[in-house]
């Protein structure tokens, strides 16, 4: 019990206090994302629970960074993001 106290702690000083998003999602769900590295294909499990109406993102990678091209809602309508996402 102590444990899992001091891991909801954590997750929530370190992760949810900087984005707020992250409270939508489980400690389970929390440490598998933040534990799945760079590549942006294990984010997409989460998109549903972190950004209401959008149902898909697809990324499109260049060498050095991560740019979103689309976010995809439930009714198909895909939304243009123009801009890099840095990763450290």
């Amino acid at each position: 019990d102590e444990l899992i106290i001091e891991l909801d702690f954590y997750l929530n000083e370190q992760y949810r206090s900087k984005f707020g998003r992250f409270y939508f999602l489980s400690n389970d769900d929390l440490v598998n994302l933040i534990s799945s590295g760079l590549d942006p294909r294990f984010y997409i499990p989460y998109v549903r629970q972190l950004f209401k109406g959008v149902h898909n993102i697809q990324f499109r990678l260049p060498e050095q960074n991560i740019g979103t091209t689309t976010n995809q809602t439930m009714n198909s309508a895909a939304i243009d993001v123009y801009g890099k996402l840095f990763i450290r």
